[in-house]
């Protein structure tokens, strides 16, 4: 409960995968990009949907074409139906490893790479804004809406010459 802070934990019957990431659904249900599969958790019980080809779900989002897309290890995006329907799977160039995702304030798909950050275009089409050189020990972390309607993104080391921030897509 928000207003006392009560909370309450739920199994999800899976054991040794990293922490479930999520995203609210059509209809209210919660979906978990978790291990291998992509599940939704409703009232009445759970849909798990095994991804294809199987990869550990990194960060997922419910997207204004009103399906569920998410990020795995290594360089795919994935977009995928509430019916488990898989509909396309992008790899990025090499070295764009794929880390969180988030709708834009343009109802895009944006994704954060090792080396950029991704605006994901219809046709499974994409455009890479390259962080800046001054920046080349920093690497794009979390995304997110922001103050402003803004795009806001976090930037994580690679290497001793990087300042932990944050940054916005303008």
């Amino acid at each position: 409960d928000i207003s006392t802070g009560a909370t309450e934990i739920y199994a999800t019957g899976m054991e040794n995968v990293s922490p479930p990431h999520l995203a609210l659904g059509p209809g209210g249900t919660l979906w978990l990009g978790i291990g291998t599969e992509v599940r939704e958790v409703a009232s009445y019980g759970s849909i798990d949907c095994p991804t294809y080809p199987p990869m550990n779900v990194r960060s997922i989002v419910f997207g204004p074409d009103q399906n569920l897309w998410f990020v795995g290890d290594g360089r795919v995006v994935g977009r995928m139906q509430t019916d488990c329907q898989m509909l396309s799977e992008k790899v990025l160039p090499r070295g764009d490893k794929t880390d969180q995702i988030a709708v834009g304030p343009d109802n895009k798909i944006w994704i954060t790479t090792a080396r950029a950050i991704v605006q994901m275009r219809s046709g499974n089409s994409y455009n890479s804004i390259e962080v800046p050189k001054e920046a080349s020990q920093c690497k794009p972390a979390g995304i997110s809406l922001g103050p402003g309607a803004g795009l806001w993104f976090s930037s994580t080391s690679v290497g001793s010459d990087c300042t932990l921030g944050i940054g916005q897509v303008l």
